[in-house]
């Protein structure tokens, strides 16, 4: 079986679905991407802000939440977690303006269409001047996606609108380079409206993103095919023919959707990019900064990471100096409070020490002047009293 639409952790148990081709990553290695990546620019404390509009085609919103969520939760600090209906815009205002009160660094889980509304929504609310950093997680548009959701956002009339997209990190699966699944996409638009499908369908839009998918698993199985007649194997014998694909290497070719090369897990190796926007030409585009290599689990810079563009030249901080409330500070100021009564408290005892020392001090000396001034007193105990003496006065 080829799985060539979207993927659902409740089929990576291998031991009961031993024959099952998983043409789309796996929903745990995008986590791995983004994580890897917070770690390369040091980065600890995050949001997960997102959802799905009603009615939405984008599935799976919550199993990849999910699964981005455990991923991160034992190494970062997910400082809050917000998931609404994107259609309500007083509720993305308002949960937008929460989220930011909470966090620096805030992922966005949610559909192309969504994010560039969260984006143009946390523009107006000036969170888009190097302060805050926006991730996109893409995990299930290919290979074109970068390059055409910066498209659609231009010809959407929001040339003027880049400064919202500043600050914005994508990850995605790494382009192909030449012939693209936005060309692909085209051709098939074309030969769904003749002979002898006779679509009804309007525009490129309406074709599925995963017809993609299908079209590299159909050249994956041939290719298996020819490795099993070759080898003089029975082309009905379903673990033969997954045998003939797993592990590095043994099958490989690039397809509409990138790379193409199944583990020995049956698990498709694709590569991510991390996407940043920069000057290209006489216009600006989505460049690959970060490159995630899926078989050594390795993140690597691009010589463009170099031309990333920071307020102050470095990496936004993940929160504010004195915290998200202040409670940083406050800690501080009690720290010196502590301190500054302690010091008080040692300096009084020790004026008070002191104090009685000079007391004790001027006593002996008043004293041993007295003694020097009565030498002629005489001790009651030397004086004897005679008796039967008279005394007579004349």
């Amino acid at each position: 079986m080829f799985g060539f639409v979207s993927q659902t952790p409740k089929l990576d148990n291998t031991l009961v679905y031993d024959t099952y081709i998983k043409m789309v990553s796996p929903l745990k290695r995008v986590g791995e991407v983004l994580e890897k990546t917070l770690q390369y620019f040091g980065w600890r404390y995050v949001a997960l802000f997102g959802g799905a509009a009603e009615g939405s085609t984008w599935d799976k919103i919550d199993e990849l939440w999910t699964t981005v969520e455990n991923q991160l939760k034992a190494n970062f600090t997910i400082t809050t977690k917000l998931k609404y209906e994107m259609k309500d815009p007083d509720a993305l205002r308002d949960n937008l303006k929460h989220v930011s009160l909470n966090a620096r660094i805030i992922i966005l889980i949610c559909s192309s269409g969504d994010a560039k509304s969260v984006l143009l929504e946390a523009e107006r609310q000036g969170l888009t001047n190097g302060n805050y950093v926006f991730f996109i997680v893409q995990q299930f548009e290919v290979s074109s996606y970068v390059d055409t959701f910066w498209k659609d956002t231009l010809r959407s009339g929001s040339n003027n609108r880049s400064q919202a997209y500043e600050f914005v990190f994508m990850i995605a699966v790494t382009t192909n380079g030449g012939y693209t699944q936005y060309d692909f996409i085209k051709q098939v638009f074309e030969k769904l409206k003749g002979h002898p499908f006779y679509s009804t369908i309007t525009s490129e839009d309406q074709v599925s993103p995963y017809s993609a998918y299908l079209h590299d698993a159909v050249i994956l199985y041939a290719l298996s095919i020819k490795q099993l007649l070759r080898v003089g194997k029975y082309i009905k014998d379903g673990k033969a023919l997954v045998n003939q694909l797993r592990g590095y290497n043994k099958t490989r070719f690039y397809g509409i959707t990138g790379l193409v090369s199944i583990d020995e897990f049956g698990e498709r190796y694709m590569d991510y990019s991390v996407y940043d926007l920069q000057p290209s030409g006489n216009t600006s585009g989505f460049i690959p900064v970060l490159q995630y290599d899926s078989y050594r689990r390795i993140l690597s810079p691009t010589r463009e990471f170099a031309y990333i563009r920071w307020p102050d030249g470095t990496p936004t901080k993940d929160r504010p100096n004195c915290g998200f409330h202040g409670e940083l500070c406050l800690t501080s100021t009690s720290s010196i409070s502590v301190v500054a009564l302690i010091v008080t408290l040692l300096a009084t005892f020790l004026v008070a020490v002191a104090f009685v020392t000079l007391l004790m001090f001027q006593k002996g000396k008043l004293q041993r002047k007295v003694d020097n001034e009565t030498w002629w007193r005489i001790n009651y105990n030397n004086i004897v009293i005679m008796k039967d003496n008279k005394v007579m006065l004349l």
